[in-house]
């Protein structure tokens, strides 16, 4: 009887055994990458969020043409002379306003329809250079929570003002 080549019991055991040690490596390095680029992912997400309300607010305030009122969490101010009469009419008040609840909405206000710009607000201040007429307001914002908290701050000196 001639005898064929081929694989004991004890190596196929010791093979599956190689393989699953091997499979559980790349498995564990498959779960950290994993891991890091949702986190990554979330902290960017965060940061645009922050970015794209901050953008909208300096943008908003730089063309704005009078401060109506302002306080820390809540600014008022002319933005547009829409039908060109020189003065400033209610549906021509554009507001900015955080509810100052944490992971609320930052919303803008204007000609009484509501539009959030950024959400998951934990923060929202403003400071004025001078209460009574400012010429220079600092806008602080801070979005998300734990390691994925981004806070931006930015100072916009009053163009049309």
């Amino acid at each position: 009887m001639r005898r064929r080549k081929s694989f004991t019991l004890l190596e196929l055991i010791i093979a599956m055994a190689i393989i699953s040690i091997v499979l559980a490596g790349v498995f564990m390095a498959f779960s950290v990458a994993l891991r890091l680029f949702v986190g990554e992912l979330t902290r960017s997400n965060v940061y645009i969020e922050a970015d794209r309300g901050m953008n909208k607010i300096t943008k908003d305030l730089k063309s704005s043409r009078e401060i109506v009122s302002g306080t820390s969490r809540e600014v008022s101010f002319w933005l547009f002379d829409f039908n060109g009469n020189g003065t400033r009419e209610a549906d021509e008040t554009a507001t900015f306003l955080w509810s100052g609840s944490p992971e609320s909405s930052l919303n803008r206000i204007l000609s009484s329809e509501t539009i959030p710009i950024a959400y998951g607000v934990n923060n929202f201040t403003l400071t004025y250079d001078d209460p009574l007429s400012p010429k220079l307001i600092t806008v602080k914002i801070m979005i998300g929570k734990g390691l994925n908290t981004v806070t931006l701050e930015s100072s916009v000196k009053l163009r049309n003002i």
